[in-house]
């Protein structure tokens, strides 16, 4: 029988954001891989999926815990991997899934869902190149000079986790110069998603009050027009 993994698409918030040929390949796994098990059981009750609790593990890729993850899935033919939420490996863990998948000839498929990039770019009205600088480093020796080399790119995209949107608007204002225009997305997707476009140098207005919830950020340069002769 051939053996397959399969790197799931899932809701970035609101759970119906699925595709039904997820679902499908969700419920006929022999089992589930996840980065978090409250998130993967609430979506399959959600639809109405009932699935062997004891099926579902926790991936890790720590390497003592990739070890036994290891041995547990060379008993399956059928694997399915979901990180918390949206597509798996684009910046979540995965990457120790894809080489062992090639390692012990599994075949890969990945099933597309929905992800707060490809969101957060249509409301920006975006269709040319940007920059995905991804998450800022937390060691501010690393973090500030990481903000201040932003400034060389026309169109920058950018994670936080929560707790620190407000710190990375504060340094965003500080670092930056003033011709930016920037958009904050928060929980994306949801009922109660919120998004926030201003000019830079009017953030303030908007950091005292920034909720601690998934954010995307979005930097676009305003470029002078330059006046024909």
């Amino acid at each position: 029988m051939n053996k397959i993994i399969y790197f799931i698409g899932t809701p970035i918030g609101n759970l119906d954001d699925i595709t039904v040929r997820a679902l499908k390949t969700l419920q006929e796994s022999d089992v589930i891989f996840t980065e978090s098990i409250r998130s993967i059981t609430t979506l399959l009750k959600h639809h109405n999926i009932f699935y062997d609790k004891e099926k579902i593990y926790l991936y890790d890729e720590k390497k003592v815990k990739f070890k036994e993850i290891k041995n547990i899935l060379l008993k399956y033919n059928t694997i399915c991997y979901v990180s918390e939420a949206g597509l798996p490996v684009f910046m979540d863990p995965g990457q120790k899934l894809i080489r062992f998948a090639e390692e012990n000839f599994y075949k890969i498929k990945v099933l597309p869902g929905i992800s707060a990039l490809s969101v957060a770019l249509v409301y920006a009205g975006i269709n040319e190149p940007f920059y995905f600088a991804g998450f800022p480093p937390r060691e501010n020796y690393l973090r500030i000079p990481f903000i201040k080399n932003l400034s060389q790119y026309n169109i920058v995209m950018l994670y936080e986790t929560p707790f620190r949107n407000k710190k990375l608007l504060e340094e965003l204002k500080k670092h930056l110069t003033d011709n930016w225009e920037i958009y904050v997305f928060l929980n994306l997707t949801q009922e109660n998603e919120k998004i926030i476009h201003c000019n830079l140098y009017e953030i303030h207005n908007y950091i005292k009050n920034i909720e601690k919830l998934p954010a995307v950020f979005i930097l676009k340069k305003i470029l002078k027009k330059h006046k024909n002769n």
